[in-house]
């Protein structure tokens, strides 16, 4: 599971997230919110660490410790997992091109209507008046702030309806799609800047580079583009992060990384 939640780039694995049978000692992961390096390329206590490998995962190891059992497993892991990058690729390429599949969930910091709601919510009331008078004034704000969104919205739905319209010929055919039209006179419009020479839609590029970052992983090319390691390389070099003294330091306390 450790190699496969490096290729995947499963992150925020402390202990409550690992779960283990009390019988049987078999390891169930949960919460994988924290996928392809989210937890890597946060604004605070990014996480340097490819995979959890503290303490209380190598004490029940024994006198193998590393070298034995879990080294021999990881080097297997990564072997077949190489061998069958083409379709594990086929099944991750699916989320660059699916419309459904939104890549960001960050929300406009600039937008003064969500500041001053936020605001207003934050401030303690002095009274019971207090109180009436600062829910009124939420609730005015509030309506005003969702008529003004309604508005934009109905500019932006209205704008993109016409540039859609200016996708289409007067017989109402799509542009590019004629076998006698220029090839690149789609990708030349500006509404289409995700469109590449041929016309054709090139996928969302946060998702492409999640998927060429799970690419160089399969391949070795993870450390140095410009070199590729084999696995026993490959995994030597993710245990030495894994157990990085640097690494474990800088990571949150609530991640457990002293144990």
């Amino acid at each position: 599971m450790s190699i496969a939640g490096y290729i995947l780039g499963l992150g925020d694995r402390h202990p409550t997230n690992i779960m283990m049978h009390d019988r049987t000692g078999k390891i169930v992961h949960i919460d994988l919110g924290d996928c392809f390096e989210l937890a890597a390329h946060r604004e605070k206590f990014p996480e340097k660490v490819p995979f959890r490998l503290t303490r209380m995962l190598i004490m029940p190891m024994e006198v193998s410790t590393i070298e034995g059992t879990f080294k021999f497993t990881a080097n297997h892991t990564m072997r077949v997992l190489r061998a069958n990058r083409d379709s594990l690729m086929a099944v991750l390429e699916a989320f660059v091109f699916d419309p459904l599949v939104s890549w960001s969930y960050i929300r406009d910091p600039d937008n003064a209507d969500d500041a001053a709601m936020a605001a207003n919510r934050r401030r303690p009331p002095a009274n019971a008046n207090a109180n009436a008078n600062v829910n009124a004034n939420a609730n005015a704000n509030a309506n005003g702030a969702n008529n003004r969104i309604n508005q934009e919205q109905l500019a932006r739905w209205s704008a993109a309806g016409r540039a859609s319209r200016a996708n289409y010929d007067a017989a109402g055919i799509a542009l590019g799609s004629r076998p006698d039209e220029p090839r690149n006179s789609f990708a030349n419009n500006p509404e289409h800047d995700d469109a590449d020479d041929n016309g054709w839609q090139v996928g969302n590029p946060k998702a492409r580079a999640i998927v060429k970052r799970i690419h160089d992983k399969l391949v070795g090319t993870d450390f140095d583009p410009n070199k590729q390691l084999d696995v026993a390389d490959q995994i030597d070099r993710l245990i030495q992060q894994a157990t990085s003294s640097e690494n474990l330091a800088g990571l949150f306390t609530g991640w457990v990384p002293l144990w």
